[in-house]
């Protein structure tokens, strides 16, 4: 005898999934809904995609920037302070002498003219000496290293090829003060120093323009009017330092050769100092220049003839730049993903108005309000997720291009990245918080009716 089926009990739902089951549930309905309306899901998104794109590029850039200063600032020394009697010109445009070998101004503003083969710049102040380096290090004790220098302008030759360019006498310390070394060769020594030697180190600028392979300058002579100077060292590519100079155009050589062979003078242009740390950099700024007036004796009323900069201070600057970038990337950000949300909005509010048959037959089955939240969650969620993961990856990649052509060095924070599009995806859940509370609370009788 068969056993007749047993009938399920009247106002018993069949068993709805929960836990793992119903998140798993609510996450494939959630997708099979998006994926049917897909325009739909593509507007809702984009305000979210355009935030995530924004908050991203902005974020990397300033990454990729900061990088970069950072570079900068250690081969311009962020903890040297430069003093100098005026602000010295690098520039590659050179004296001209007169047919008659008369003293002839170059027109370039320098004011320079050519004495017996050398260039002096008539605009340099003779204020500052080895001296006031020498006083500055024996009594103000944050400055652990000074290096002088000696700046002036002449016509650098090699073989059929010449060049203007700036002569700059430095110690030996120079470098290690500026965490620099030559990309070729080497750069002068003590002994060079101590014997006047004729030896240089060319720029890199300078000696492309000299030597079409930098590398084969080292070991050449060039001219610098009627003296064979021998090439030790090219440096690589610097750009400007602190002050606007153009680091590539210069030449270096020991600072007494350029003192005694090149500029025949008894001063200094100025001098740079190494600091223990940039803190009150402005306290330190006030004792060197007090210091400074006491030995030049200058009055009260006069005013300094001679500057101070320091590179701490140009970074403050370009920080202070990078700072109101960050703020303006943000507030536009911001803006992009609140349009993104109200988008996000308006849609699940418009979902569950179409929508309700749809909840009423689900609430009539059995399906608990909670099950009924969740998926218009999921949807909310997955709509400004996937704008979001969408926004992050286009931004990446226009910034690896950017990278690629060299315009500025790769920089890639994933956990940022990772962060944005946990964020693009939390905007979307709380745009859908109302809009899924409001489709829980959709009456059974009244759907079903409509």
């Amino acid at each position: 005898m068969r056993t007749p089926p047993r009938r399920r009990k009247e106002g018993k739902a069949p068993p709805q999934p929960s836990g793992t089951a119903g998140f798993r549930f609510g996450l494939r309905a959630a997708l099979r809904i998006l994926a049917v309306q897909p325009l739909r899901t593509l507007f809702a998104a984009l305000g979210v995609f355009l935030g995530a794109l924004l908050l991203t590029g902005i974020t990397h850039v300033l990454g990729a920037i900061s990088l970069q200063i950072e570079a900068q600032a250690r081969s311009l020394g962020s903890h040297i302070a430069t003093v100098s009697a005026e602000r010295p010109s690098f520039s590659r445009r050179a004296d001209v002498r007169g047919a008659t070998g008369a003293d002839v101004d170059s027109g370039d503003g320098s004011g320079s003219t050519e004495q017996d083969g050398r260039y002096v710049p008539l605009t340099a102040a003779a204020t500052l000496t080895p001296q006031d380096l020498e006083a500055a290090m024996a009594e103000i004790p944050r400055f652990t290293a000074g290096v002088p220098f000696v700046v002036s302008s002449g016509w650098i030759s090699h073989g059929g090829k010449g060049s203007g360019g700036s002569i700059m006498g430095v110690t030996p310390e120079y470098a290690g003060l500026h965490r620099i070394a030559p990309a070729q060769g080497r750069f002068f020594r003590a002994e060079d120093e101590r014997r006047a030697a004729l030896v240089c180190v060319l720029g890199d600028a300078l000696a492309r323009r000299l030597f079409d392979d930098p590398a084969a300058a080292v070991g050449a002579y060039v001219r610098i009017h009627r003296s064979a100077v021998l090439v030790v060292g090219v440096m690589g590519p610097r750009g400007a330092d602190s002050s606007g100079a153009n680091m590539d155009e210069v030449l270096f050589v020991p600072v007494r050769a350029a003192m005694e062979r090149f500029a025949s003078q008894t001063h200094v242009t100025g001098f740079f100092l190494e600091m223990q740390s940039r803190e009150a950099i402005s306290a330190l700024g006030r004792s060197l220049e007090g210091l400074l007036r006491q030995r030049h004796r200058l009055a009260p009323a006069e005013g300094n003839d001679f500057s101070v900069n320091f590179a701490g201070q140009v970074d403050e600057m370009v920080t202070g730049a990078l700072d109101l970038m960050t703020t303006l990337g943000f507030v536009g950000a911001g803006i992009s993903f609140f349009v993104g949300s109200l988008g996000i909005f308006s849609i699940m509010i418009l979902q569950v108005h179409s929508r309700q048959t749809e909840i009423g037959i689900r609430r009539a089955v059995g399906a608990p309000r909670r099950l009924i939240m969740q998926q218009f969650l999921f949807e909310a969620g997955l709509m400004a997720g996937a704008g979001g993961v969408l926004g992050v990856g286009v931004a990446l990649g226009l910034l690896e291009a950017v990278a690629a052509w060299g315009l500025l060095p790769r920089y890639l924070n994933i956990p940022l990245a990772a962060a944005i599009c946990l964020l693009s995806m939390t905007c979307g859940v709380l745009a859908g918080g109302y809009p899924a509370w409001k489709a829980a609370r959709v009456e059974v009788l009244a759907a079903l009716r409509e």
